[in-house]
């Protein structure tokens, strides 16, 4: 029984493994209450409130996980919906019932939920929970992962109407990330980050999305930091492809809307593909070039005090002059908290967003935020970095 809001004990059942979680108030002094003091970004924030905000979120992306069909093991059930929203529902409808990149993003997000609630060691069984969805994952990305090319993709039917492997360039680079998470897939970075060097001239870039380069750059970097895997690699090679791929997000850059968008429109689809690429380059911050940190910097000044703003004070809307949206407000706050140093306007904004996420996410359910329209993706995007 998954249970949340008011509630705060209950059950997990994933798979086989049913266990018990502590009462949230069990592991609030320890993991939380140290950041609701002081002058750190949850500062102000209610202890309890912030332990209930992570796990209704946590609880609320084991949701959304499949348990069936070729999505099972994996995320993206709220996917649809986001798919919708951004692209219509036609292709919605069309795409595969899952994601690789919510299903990194849930399994890094579920990591930092174990941690903490096991991280004064009051709640051992919130790491069987997490040691039983890393278990379930083989089958699911068996399925996406070629082990003699480190080609990754997506599944789509043949002209037989069997589902097969679509090679991606996106989707490689995300798994590369899921790799460097968890120990029982290490082995296979080295021939997908040799495939990442390979099959960069292959790519047509004018046609991927911004999402590309920037999943490529947040992996490549990560993995060339792991000192096993740099000295298996052409490394020269690899410090070529993290400038390209910096290149390809300049070049993508819309001045007219002053970030980056994909979708139906410019409109809708800036806040959530400006926020993605503000959180994970967030290294762009410290070491340039010199281009890309003049249009972050750009973008994130518009968003937070232009004209992308919310008419409401709190979180931030989809689009110009709207209502605050809780999917845009996980992504904003993300972003503030990975940004190496704040302004004094965007430390304020940032603790404003973190207050409306803490309130939206611990006054509902799971079940309600499935409800009222969540994405796992971008809540596991908060949870991970709380």
């Amino acid at each position: 029984m998954l249970l949340g809001g008011g509630v705060m004990s209950g059950e997990l059942s994933i798979g086989p493994v049913t266990v018990p979680l502590a009462d949230v108030r069990a592991f609030t002094t320890k993991a939380f209450a140290r950041l609701s003091r002081g002058r750190g970004p949850f500062a102000g924030c209610d202890a309890d409130a912030l332990a209930r905000a992570v796990d209704n979120a946590a609880r609320f992306i084991l949701l959304d996980r499949h348990d069936c069909g070729i999505g099972k093991g994996g995320w993206g059930k709220s996917d649809r919906r986001y798919m919708s929203d951004l692209y219509g529902r036609e292709l919605a409808e069309k795409g595969p019932p899952d994601s690789v990149m919510t299903t990194v993003a849930a399994v890094r997000a579920l990591q930092r939920w174990a941690s903490l609630r096991n991280g004064g060691g009051e709640d051992a069984t919130a790491t069987e929970v997490f040691a039983a969805v890393v278990s379930g994952l083989d089958e699911y990305l068996d399925l996406r992962w070629a082990p003699h090319t480190g080609w990754g993709g997506t599944l789509a039917p043949d002209c037989e109407l069997q589902w097969s492997m679509r090679p991606s360039y996106r989707h490689t680079s995300w798994l590369l990330t899921l790799w460097l998470l968890v120990d029982r897939y290490f082995d296979r970075c080295v021939p997908t980050v040799r495939c990442l060097l390979h099959q960069y001239e292959r790519v047509d870039w004018e046609r991927e999305k911004v999402a590309t380069p920037v999943a490529a750059d947040y992996a490549l970097r990560r993995a060339l930091a792991e000192d096993s895997i740099g000295s298996l690699i052409d490394v020269k090679r690899a410090e070529f492809l993290k400038a390209a791929y910096r290149k390809r997000v300049v070049a993508k850059y819309d001045r007219e809307i002053r970030g980056w968008w994909s979708g139906k429109s410019r409109e809708w689809g800036r806040q959530v593909y400006t926020l993605y690429v503000l959180a994970d380059l967030w290294n762009a911050w410290k070491d340039g070039p010199p281009d890309l940190t003049v249009l972050t910097t750009e973008a994130l000044s518009e968003t937070v005090g232009g004209r992308w703003t919310s008419t409401q004070a709190g979180g931030l809307p989809w689009s110009a002059g709207r209502s605050p949206d809780l999917n845009v407000s996980c992504l904003a706050a993300s972003a503030l908290l990975r940004k190496p140093r704040l302004s004094r306007q965007e430390k304020q904004f940032r603790n404003k967003v973190i207050k409306y996420v803490v309130g939206q996410l611990s006054g509902h359910t799971p079940e309600q935020l499935a409800e009222s329209g969540a994405y796992s993706w971008t809540l596991s995007y908060f949870v991970n970095d709380a």
